[in-house]
């Protein structure tokens, strides 16, 4: 199954689709799922295949896969969904996956570090994670300081921009209810807290953010006011095709990536923060 996928994966990335169809339909025969372990994980490779086949290549190679999945979808009565985590079901899931928790761990620590004697700190957490890492983070500044600062917290909402597939984990509830329960924990810290949830998305590099933080920042004195730019696992959804871009002041080709890093040192932040498990940072793009 792993040589036939990589073979599958292949195929559709030379836009072969009899050879892509003909593996696939391989794949669905053997691949039931209430199968094995391995054939639960065939299974969601395949989904993912057909994804990134729909999204690849000809009209001739959608409609190939798109029917070789929907009879792999019948015999099997599939249909793609994607769980809405509670707030406790996500801090758990959090909890128990490392990477959120050491990326948590080390950006806290640092922004704690990055903003002492500030008397507001502006938060902008772009993250996959729906702020979970938001309340400790809290913590550890209200106990810091004796007097805490104003702590303002803003947040790219993509809900309402027209995403075909938005990034797992989702929430089951609003960002305003979720920017309420966190106003009250702070408050139970005896911090006071603002919360602003922005409509932008990864998909335009987080255009509509990035113009409402330029208006922001022209009405705050950066003496008492520190920008944080915390971004948790983002990064690398933000397109880094090269293309030709008239929106964000760049007079060459470049990627919304690129364009996208180049506005948010604009802004002149007190700290940027960076978690991604596969930032290329050594790219001459980047």
């Amino acid at each position: 199954m792993e040589q036939l996928l990589v073979h599958c994966a292949n195929a559709i990335e030379t836009n072969n689709a009899t050879l892509a169809q003909r593996i696939l339909w391989v794949l669905n025969n053997t691949t039931p799922q209430d199968g094995d372990s391995n054939q639960r994980l065939a299974g969601s490779f395949i989904r993912a295949l057909v994804n990134r086949a729909s999204k690849t290549g000809s009209c001739k190679m959608l409609e190939a896969v798109t029917e070789t999945a929907s009879s792999y979808n019948n015999r099997n009565n599939f249909a793609m969904q994607i769980h809405k985590f509670s707030v406790i079901e996500l801090a758990d899931f959090v909890d128990l996956t490392p990477w959120h928790r050491f990326g948590f761990t080390a950006a806290n620590s640092t922004i704690v570090e990055a903003t002492k004697g500030f008397s507001v700190i502006h938060i902008v957490d772009l993250s996959l994670t729906h702020c979970m890492q938001i309340p400790t983070l809290i913590d550890a500044i209200a106990n810091r300081d004796e007097v805490p600062p104003l702590i303002k917290l803003t947040v790219a909402d993509c809900r309402n921009m027209n995403i075909h597939i938005p990034i797992p984990p989702l929430l089951d509830l609003s960002y305003d209810e979720l920017g309420a329960k966190l106003v009250n924990f702070a408050k139970s810290k005896n911090v006071i807290m603002e919360f602003k949830a922005v409509s932008s998305t990864y998909a335009d590099g987080f255009a509509s953010l990035i113009e409402h933080l330029r208006v922001q920042v022209q009405h705050y004195t950066k003496t008492h006011e520190a920008l944080v730019i915390n971004c948790h696992m983002m990064l690398h959804y933000i397109p880094d095709e090269t293309l030709n871009d008239t929106n964000m002041n760049s007079n060459s080709s470049s990627s919304l990536r690129s364009m996208f890093l180049e506005a948010l040192r604009s802004l002149d932040p007190t700290i940027v923060v960076l978690v991604d498990e596969d930032a290329e940072l050594t790219s001459n793009d980047l």
